[in-house]
């Protein structure tokens, strides 16, 4: 069995992927974090281009395909990538509900080159990933129970008939939205500031919002808390009070409890993650 799950800022504007696995049957998963990516696949002479924009994912099942990445405005995305091959995943699934949907959208290839929202159940497994916190289970066994969390949520989401597709004025505010939460975590303005900084009415943006970034704008702000509650906590190493202080929270026990929800442990283990690690 083969995996490749890596999480990297792209180097350079035009990336190649998945070399190692030319010439074989693979399915590619691809969560755009940060950043826009403009996607060209190349297959069989055909060639598609799809936009990757932050907060977005992206399935695909190939054999002998080629794909560029060039992200956009000079700024390097950041991308988790997760690649393995068709017939290997097939064995290590087994019979199952998942498997035989999985082969049933494989031949009609519905699901393929979609570009969906990352949704915060995806978020929680990614972050998860990223931060190696398996907590003493074995590390293949963790990531390979994770990467089926991210399948589960991709086979299973719903999708919005009639909906709007997500324009590029759309990502423009919602960027915008989401960069002025970003730098007001402690203090963060409200629905109808948010929406008069954009130019758009509250109700507009809490229906772009979601399109772009897969939840609605306070949902979204949670998240860049918790982010930023880690990265103070596992680098900074702060305490548990200052962290909860720094991004916002005035509550110890609140903070606690959307931080286990979030990232599936406790604000103290997180302190300790490389040295257990």
């Amino acid at each position: 069995m083969e995996i490749s799950c890596r999480d990297f800022c792209v180097p350079e504007q035009n990336c190649s992927l998945h070399q190692r696995f030319c010439g074989r049957k693979i399915i590619m998963f691809l969560y755009c974090l940060t950043g826009e990516l403009d996607m060209t696949v190349v297959e069989d002479g055909r060639t598609s281009e799809h936009c990757l924009f932050a907060h977005s994912c992206n399935m695909n099942y190939t054999l002998n395909c080629q794909y560029r990445l060039e992200y956009r405005g000079g700024k390097p995305a950041q991308i988790l990538q997760i690649l393995f091959p068709y017939k290997s995943f097939l064995n290590i699934l087994g019979k199952n509900e998942i498997s035989a949907r999985l082969q049933s959208l494989i031949k009609n290839r519905k699901i393929f080159n979609q570009i969906k929202p990352i949704t915060p159940a995806m978020h929680l497994s990614i972050n998860q990933i990223m931060g190696h916190s398996s907590h003493g289970i074995s590390p293949n066994f963790f990531f390979m129970a994770k990467i089926m969390e991210l399948i589960n949520c991709m086979l299973n989401g719903k999708t919005e008939k009639n909906r709007s597709p997500v324009t590029r004025l759309d990502r423009e505010q919602t960027g915008k939205v989401s960069a002025m939460l970003e730098n007001n975590l402690e203090d963060p303005p409200s629905l109808n500031e948010l929406a008069k900084h954009v130019g758009v009415s509250p109700a507009k943006l809490k229906q772009i919002f979601p399109r772009v970034y897969g939840m609605p704008p306070y949902a979204y702000l949670r998240k860049l808390r918790m982010e930023k509650a880690m990265y103070f906590l596992d680098n900074k190493k702060m305490s548990v009070t200052e962290a909860a202080y720094e991004v916002g929270y005035s509550s110890l026990s609140h903070f606690s409890c959307a931080f286990a929800k979030y990232f599936g442990m406790k604000p103290s283990e997180a302190r300790h993650l490389k040295k257990s690690g």
